[in-house]
């Protein structure tokens, strides 16, 4: 049975798509790489290695029909399991604006005291222009 368990991971991990599923509501048939945004390979199967998991239950229900209480012994049920590794490739950068004109010219920006409630409610405090990037700036322009 794992055995079976492993070829499917494997396989998964191989196509990197379901025809008749996508991850996070995209259009079906999508690669879970494209989903994710990963990089370069996206990911790798790197083997799995069949193993058991031992639930030991404490005081609970599965003791509570044992003679002499719960120092008589405990029911331990084992469970068979894939111990496997998936290796992903994600793209760490940094974050920059979708629209290059938000960063490009003079914004307008009002600070008022309206957060929640009717904005006919607000108290402005004061309106100024975000400068837009002259070169200095310790990150890149778009």
């Amino acid at each position: 049975m794992l055995a079976s368990v492993d070829a499917a991971l494997e396989n998964a991990c191989s196509l990197k798509y379901h025809p008749s599923y996508s991850y996070n509501g995209g259009k079906a048939g999508q690669a879970i790489t494209v989903s994710l945004k990963l990089a370069g390979d996206g990911l790798n199967y790197l083997g799995g290695q069949a193993t058991r998991w031992a639930a030991i239950p404490g005081d609970g229900a599965a003791n509570a029909g044992l003679q002499g209480g719960r120092d008589a012994g405990h029911n331990i049920r084992a469970y068979p399991v894939l111990d496997a590794t998936v290796e992903v490739f994600e793209l760490v950068e940094q974050f920059m604006p979708n629209d290059p004109e938000d960063v490009g010219r003079e914004i307008l920006t009002t600070l008022s005291t309206a957060d929640q409630g009717s904005p006919d409610d607000a108290i402005e405090i004061m309106q100024r222009y975000l400068p837009k990037p002259d070169g200095t700036e310790p990150f890149p322009n778009p």
